[in-house]
């Protein structure tokens, strides 16, 4: 029997006296609808530009106002970004009170979790560490080695490096999938389940050996953070009493995105009575590669019955307030195209001008005009801050920043990596991960040349070495070996000084010091900031990235707390910092809106891109443990389209090119499938996108086999 099924729900006194005048005095009905429901069940069916990060505030604010204790609610939503708007908006709207609501990523919620109860997860302590991508690709790299599946060590170094890589991505992504859907690694090992194909059970085995490899290191990934979280909430009636029985209300902001551990943690958390309230929209789910469910607004209520069984509210928001109708029109008619219960309404109060559809005959043209358009809005008085690029492949994004350089139009690439994952980033946090564990290799091997000591791989090979064999720190290593001559003359000095200093930030750990004075010892007394911007091509973000680092300390005191939450901070984009045009994804751009959007690279092949275009809708039952397909296809790339064209208040221009570099060589394109589909008047691309002859005959050849062009 399931256990949130087993565990009675304890009914609980419903607050529902009037809400103050002031807080409703903005909403609408829908709005208003919604923060004032009942018990039980609340589905927020919101629309893009629809209010709705407002309406769940305010409904954050009326349940204090009527007396609920602020630690009893929790609101969760799936990026950092998001989870601090929220809190900042919800505490202006109560004047502070807010401050004890539980604001948090369903990551870091889940991270909670494990450091409360380890033992019911399964973790031999709390005192595991989260994997940035390089420790998670080495541990894989590991894993392969001995797993039989890669070309022999004698073939060609850099071929054989180059299938490691691809085959390390993939077996990453396909067990991440898995993972998502719920499957478990003694799941996927039990003897007794049935066989899969021949690539699933090798990827099972190598599976099998990275576990083991990140288990050894005390790492976890991000991706076992909710499964890992649910195990202790099923397992241990304790640890669900300790973190549902407070709960009284479990709020779920972009509940679209949810995927089948995230809803089973919700049910588990929401199974002592706590009332869920859920916004979304269906039509801006983008995450189907990531194990998202497919049409969860409509499913919710079947997939939470209990809480459903306790009262039900539908509230759809469907007044748009950042776009006008004609940008709005051909957003609603693409997504229309998808199977769904309801034609997608959509409206706004506004007028302005259509949504226009530009073809140039290669992707250098598209480039230049739409620099030389945006140069001219900015030209007219628009803040270049108030104009976004939205691309849906980042190689689109590298030759739209050429052109605007070009033409001199100062932007901000915004497609790059996320904070997470810059180079000095994880230089600095691998300093505070040896401080946390000081026999940590991999973060070692990082650091020993950051800054430069003289410390080469065989020096780093020999501390590493006597470090393992006599159980001993890495900076005691450090220290052995320089003062015994292990070391060549060059590389004793530099041994010793990153032993002491090593030493001290160990220390600096052991003692619970703040993390705002360890990062200020890595970046100021290691020297690592001298060094950095003393290289020969310091990294843009350098300053950027510390000054973050900083603050993020400043608000951080305990050391692991920080580096859970760079950990955890999201890769999703926002807006360009200053006045700047914004280039950026149209994955990052939700939530986010300018007054211009230009959408350019509208073609087969890129939207919808070439892997949608092949798959099934479903790639397979998105809710088989077993599913690896993208779950996404032609569906999900139309609400790329909707949620594209909705970003703008006031105008959106889509383009695209007739022929497009492909791998540095041109290739002949199509205008997207899309565009059609949305009812958009498509001109032809002029002549000449494709030069060669032979190749425009192929192009033509290609567009017959397009069925319905």
């Amino acid at each position: 029997m399931d256990l949130f099924a087993a565990c009675a729900p304890r009914r609980r006194p419903v607050h529902t006296p009037a809400a103050a005048p002031d807080l409703l005095g903005g909403l609408d009905d829908a709005q208003r609808s919604a923060v004032l429901a009942g018990a039980g069940l609340t589905v927020i069916s919101a629309g893009a530009g629809t209010g709705k990060t407002l309406t769940l505030t305010t409904r954050i604010a009326h349940l204090l106002a009527a007396g609920v204790k602020p630690g009893s609610i929790a609101a969760v939503t799936f990026t950092r970004d998001a989870s601090m708007e929220m809190r900042d908006r919800a505490e202006a709207l109560t004047g502070g009170r807010a401050a004890g609501v539980c604001f948090s990523t369903l990551h870091a919620l889940a991270a909670r979790i494990l450091r409360r109860h380890p033992a019911a997860a399964g973790l031999p302590s709390a005192d595991f560490l989260i994997a940035d991508d390089e420790e998670r690709r080495e541990v894989m790299g590991e894993a392969l080695e001995s797993s039989g599946l890669l070309p022999d060590a004698e073939e060609e170094g850099n071929e054989r490096a180059r299938a490691k890589k691809e085959l390390a991505k993939k077996v990453m992504r396909t067990v991440e999938r898995w993972k998502e859907n719920g499957m478990t690694i003694g799941a996927a090992m039990d003897p007794h389940r049935t066989r899969r194909g021949e690539e699933d059970e090798a990827f099972v085995s190598v599976w099998a050996a990275y576990h083991k490899g990140m288990a050894a290191h005390g790492l976890l990934e991000f991706s076992d953070l909710t499964p890992l979280a649910l195990r202790a909430l099923e397992t241990s009636p304790a640890a669900l009493e300790a973190e549902a029985g407070p709960l009284r209300y479990l709020m779920v902001d972009e509940w679209q995105d949810t995927n089948a551990v995230q809803l089973r943690l919700v049910r588990l958390l929401s199974s002592l009575g706590a009332d869920v309230t859920v916004v979304g929209d269906d039509d801006q789910c983008l995450y189907g590669f990531r194990g998202a469910l497919p049409r969860l607004m409509e499913r919710t209520p079947e997939l939470l019955p209990g809480v459903a069984a306790r009262g039900l509210h539908l509230v759809r928001l469907v007044t748009n307030r950042r776009c006008t109708n004609e940008i709005l029109g051909p957003a609603n008619i693409v997504v229309d195209y998808n199977p769904r219960q309801d034609p997608k309404i959509l409206r706004s109060e506004r007028s302005g001008s259509p949504v226009t559809v530009a073809a140039h005959a290669s992707d250098t043209a598209e480039g230049d005009d739409t620099a030389r358009r945006v140069r001219t809005l900015i030209a007219a008085g628009e803040p270049p801050g108030s104009v976004a690029i939205l691309v849906r492949a980042r190689r689109i994004a590298d030759e739209i920043s050429k052109a605007l350089v070009r033409h001199g139009v100062a932007h901000a690439v915004q497609a790059g990596t996320s904070f997470a994952e810059r180079s000095e980033v994880r230089d600095v946090l691998a300093y505070l991960k040896l401080a946390l564990d000081p026999g940590f290799g991999m973060a070692f091997e990082r650091i020993a040349a950051r800054p430069t000591r003289g410390l080469g791989p065989a020096a780093v090979r020999a501390v590493l070495d006597h470090a393992q064999s006599r159980g001993t720190p890495i900076h005691e290593a450090l220290c052995a070996l320089a003062a015994a001559s292990g070391l060549r003359a060059d590389a004793r000095e530099g041994a010793a000084r990153l032993g002491r200093q090593l030493a001290v930030l160990a220390g600096a750990a052991a003692a619970s010091e703040e993390s705002g004075d360890m990062v200020a010892y890595v970046l100021d007394q290691v020297g690592y900031m001298e060094w950095a911007l003393g290289q020969k091509e310091p990294v843009p973000t350098l300053c950027d990235s510390a000054e973050g680092l900083r603050a993020l300390a400043s608000g951080k005191p305990a050391l692991r707390d920080l580096l859970e939450t760079v950990a955890l901070s999201s890769g999703s984009e926002s807006r360009a910092a200053g006045d700047l045009v914004h280039v950026g994804t149209l994955h990052g751009s939700k939530g986010l809106e300018w007054e211009h959007v230009f959408l350019p690279g509208f073609e087969d092949g890129v939207i919808p891109s070439k892997r949608a275009m092949d798959e099934a809708a479903t790639a397979g039952d998105p809710e088989d443990p077993w599913c690896s397909g993208s779950g996404g296809g032609l569906a999900e790339e139309r609400r790329l389209m909707h949620v594209g064209l909705t970003r703008a208040k006031v105008s959106a221009h889509i383009s695209y090119a007739g022929m497009r570099k492909v791998f540095g060589k041109p290739s002949p394109s199509r205008p997207s499938r899309l565009l059609r589909e949305a009812e958009l008047e498509v001109p032809r691309a002029p002549r000449g996108g494709v030069a060669d002859p032979a190749a425009r005959r192929a192009a033509r050849g290609q567009a017959k086999r397009h069925v319905g062009w």
